[in-house]
C-alpha cells in the first residue's frame, strides 16, 4: 500500500477573539469613486437618450456630475440633492436654475483650470432654464433647445474625461493639448 500523506491540521477561527493588530482594518472610501475623471459618453447617445426619455436621462446623468466633481464651495449639491429638488413642486421654480448654473460653473471651473478656452454652456443654460417654467414652450425647449444644451455640456466633459478632474487648489497647469470635440473619428 502506498504511503498517504497525513491530512493537514484543521484550523480552527474564533471569531470573538480580537485579532492580531490593534488598528482597525482599511475601509474603502466608495463616496467619491469617480472622482478621478467625468464619464466619457458619445455626443450622439446622450442626445438620442435625452429624446427618447423626455429629459429624464439628461437630468439623471448631468446633475449625477456633481458628486464627481471637486466641490470648491460649501453650497454646491450632491448628486441626491441636486435630482432631489427638480422633482418638489415649487421649490423646482428655483432649483432648476440653481442646479444646472452650478452645474455649468462647475464644468467652466475645471476647464479653467486644466487651460482649456472658457465654456459657452451658461447663455445656453440660462434660456433652456427660462423656456423650462413658460407651459407649451417647454415641450420646445425639451425637443430643441436641451439638445443643444446637452451635447455642448457632454462635449464639454468628454474633454475633461481626457484629462481628468483637476483639484481647486492647483496652481498654474500645463495648457492641454487640442481635444476632439465631437466624436467623429478620422479615417486613417
Amino acid at each position: 500500500m502506498p504511503d498517504v500523506p497525513p491530512a493537514p491540521a484543521l484550523v480552527t477561527l474564533d471569531y470573538a477573539a480580537p485579532a492580531e493588530s490593534s488598528s482597525p482594518p482599511p475601509r474603502l472610501d466608495y463616496s467619491n469613486l469617480w472622482a478621478g475623471r467625468p464619464p466619457y459618453m458619445p455626443i450622439w447617445r446622450v442626445v438620442i437618450a435625452h429624446l427618447l426619455t423626455g429629459s429624464l436621462f439628461s437630468i439623471l446623468c448631468f446633475q449625477s456630475l456633481h458628486d464627481r466633481l471637486p466641490r470648491t464651495r460649501d453650497d454646491d449639491p450632491s448628486a441626491f440633492k441636486a435630482i432631489f429638488w427638480l422633482f418638489v413642486p415649487l421649490v423646482n421654480l428655483y432649483w432648476v436654475f440653481f442646479a444646472w448654473m452650478r452645474l455649468c460653473d462647475r464644468v467652466a471651473e475645471q476647464r479653467k483650470l486644466h487651460g482649456l478656452p472658457p465654456s459657452d454652456t451658461k447663455g445656453l443654460c440660462v434660456f433652456a432654464c427660462a423656456l423650462m417654467l413658460v407651459p407649451y414652450v417647454n415641450l420646445v425647449s425639451i425637443f430643441l433647445i436641451q439638445p443643444a444644451l446637452f451635447a455642448c455640456l457632454q462635449a464639454e466633459v468628454n474633454e475633461l474625461h481626457h484629462l481628468g478632474f483637476a483639484h481647486p487648489r492647483a496652481g498654474e497647469l500645463p495648457v492641454a493639448n487640442a481635444v476632439p470635440v465631437f466624436d467623429f473619428a478620422m479615417p486613417q
